[in-house]
């Protein structure tokens, strides 16, 4: 393996990203048999780490992700900005006693979620702004104006 990757801080989380998204819950691949002689044609997802599905779009003037959160409240979501790694948290509903019964399929996700995107640099961080609208979560970064001008350095 080459220096750089050894070197390149960030090559753990970045693989382990890559691996957590193929086993994402979305995939079909995830589908299994119910283990219940009632219903043992019922199909439910396997257990599985929920990480909500984003956009991330850059234009000139900001930066800006949209997550989707279907039927997540809005206070049970949490979002930080640690260093350049925006982190969206929250919980999602849980079963209740009137819910229960005897399910034939479970596809809604329930529990806990995480979603840690990396920022780029240059971006007012203390300008974001977000909204919560029909379930999509939107974060806007406006960006830091990038300085075009020349400028002369003297020799010493």
């Amino acid at each position: 393996m080459s220096a750089y990757w050894l070197s390149y801080p960030d090559f753990e989380r970045d693989v382990t990203s890559i691996f957590d998204s193929l086993l994402d819950e979305r995939s079909d691949n995830t589908k299994r048999p119910r283990k219940n002689n009632e219903a043992s044609t019922a199909m439910t997802l396997a257990p599985a780490r929920f990480a909500p599905a984003v956009d991330v779009i850059e234009n000139d003037k900001d930066f800006t992700i949209k997550a989707e959160l279907p039927g997540v409240p809005k206070d049970k979501v949490s979002i930080e900005l640690q260093s350049n790694t925006l982190v969206i948290q929250g919980t999602t509903e849980t079963i209740s006693e009137q819910d229960k019964g005897s399910y034939k399929v479970s596809e809604r996700r329930r529990g806990s979620f995480q979603r840690s995107l990396r920022v780029p640099q240059g971006l007012k961080s203390d300008e974001i702004t977000a909204k919560f609208d029909n379930g999509i979560l939107t974060i806007t970064f406006p960006k830091k104006p990038v300085d075009t001008q020349a400028k002369t350095i003297s020799i010493s």
